[in-house]
């Protein structure tokens, strides 16, 4: 800060969200002259940007010497001047070397580190606004904040610049509320589509990933990386299912014992021999199964005629033993 008349020079840290300059003594930066209203200005940030906002004072707050509008937040560049009254502010985003405040605490030094990691990730994988066609080709705009709102236009004021004929002053706004990211077109004479779908003045519509954004004529491709899309990942089903090879006719069916004409043939063919295996299992048997009867016990195989002799005697003798006991009863 710069005092014009007395030629002062101050250094402000901004170490929080919200600062507010005036009179009052109650101010973060006071700045003791009747001309300045008791609470004249505000400077806050949003996400990874700070914004300047005039709050209603008497004499207003001037950017880059141009009176901004009360009540109406505008975007700080680095760079950029703020004037009111006797006092001029140069604004400069912090850039200096962190080391210098990170070397007494080991622990501290590990945690900003690991923030500074996970702000690197998140700003690579955070949705972006691309200019993808005109002389402004390739020129970004990403979202980095949970919670941010940026215009764009040709004025200075907006937060993504666009100096193109076919574009308003203030043309579209967009709005990220955490995962859901709008646009809501702010009266522009050329008007805005989406996806070549003109979107009504005032009203939100919801952006998905890959939609082509239409300012007029000049084409913007809005990107979400953290968008899940699973459609890669679906099997594809075919809508109807694939037709069936034609079948071959079926010959008349033969039956074991006949010829191929259906004739009787006086006799069948035997079953090819069954296979040993090592464990004692009957292997598979190809070819037309039978029916087999089983085989009959060993006891009653056919008995040799000396045997039946044998047999007989034996019933005798049982026999004769059988009455010669009765008759002692």
């Amino acid at each position: 800060m710069t005092n014009k008349t007395t030629g002062e020079k101050a250094v402000f840290e901004i170490d929080q969200n919200v600062v507010e300059l005036g009179r009052d003594r109650s101010n973060f930066i006071v700045l003791n002259t009747r001309a300045i209203s008791r609470r004249h200005a505000q400077i806050f940030k949003d996400g990874e940007q700070f914004y300047l906002t005039d709050l209603k004072s008497g004499n207003g707050t001037f950017l880059n010497n141009s009176k901004i509008t009360p009540g109406e937040k505008t975007l700080l560049r680095n760079g950029d001047t703020v004037t009111i009254e006797d006092f001029e502010f140069h604004f400069q985003p912090y850039s200096g070397n962190p080391d210098l405040y990170e070397v007494t605490d080991t622990d501290i030094l590990e945690i900003k580190m690991i923030k500074k990691l996970l702000r690197a990730v998140d700003k690579e994988n955070a949705p972006f606004l691309e200019i993808t066609g005109g002389r402004y080709k390739g020129k970004k705009m990403v979202l980095e904040g949970k919670v941010q709102e940026i215009t764009i236009g040709r004025d200075e004021a907006c937060e993504f610049v666009i100096k193109d004929d076919v574009i308003s002053r203030k043309h579209v706004r967009i709005v990220k509320k955490w995962d859901t990211i709008t646009i809501q077109d702010l009266g522009s004479k050329n008007k805005t589509f989406v996806n070549r779908q003109p979107i009504e003045a005032i009203s939100e519509y919801a952006l998905k990933d890959g939609d082509i954004i239409l300012l007029g004529t000049l084409p913007i491709l809005f990107r979400n990386p953290q968008a899940l899309n699973l459609s890669p990942l679906a099997p594809k089903i075919p809508k109807d299912p694939p037709p069936l090879p034609p079948s071959e006719p079926l010959e008349k069916e033969q039956v074991p014992g006949q010829d191929f004409q259906g004739r009787g043939s006086g006799r069948s063919e035997a079953p090819p021999p069954l296979q040993e295996s090592p464990q004692g299992i009957v292997p598979y048997q190809q070819g037309p199964m039978e029916e087999y009867a089983p085989a009959p016990p060993s006891f009653l195989k056919r008995l040799s005629p000396f045997e039946v002799l044998l047999l007989f005697l034996g019933l005798a003798i049982l026999g004769g033993s059988f009455l010669l006991l009765l008759s002692f009863l």
